[in-house]
């Protein structure tokens, strides 16, 4: 969603997103595939009871790392780093 923010359409009545955010998009799927070996959730929590400790902990550390990959994303393209 921050993706589509920064980089998304600028008006309503746009019906299609821009191939600049769609870069970015695919940027974040591909490096999340290849930290991760998925983008499933199914697959990620895999053999985990749902809203145990464990199943927490994982989601809270995947869900960093993409903060962390949009957040990079979005400072390289503003230049800020």
């Amino acid at each position: 969603m921050a993706l589509g923010l920064v980089f998304g359409r600028t008006k309503p009545e746009e019906k299609v997103q821009s191939a600049e955010c769609m870069k970015y998009a695919r940027e974040l799927h591909d490096r999340f595939r290849k930290e991760n070996k998925s983008v499933c959730c199914r697959v990620l929590t895999k053999n985990m009871l749902a809203d145990s400790p464990e199943h927490k902990k994982q989601c809270a550390e995947l869900t960093g790392e993409v903060v962390e990959i949009v957040t990079e994303i979005i400072l390289r393209e503003a230049k800020l780093r």
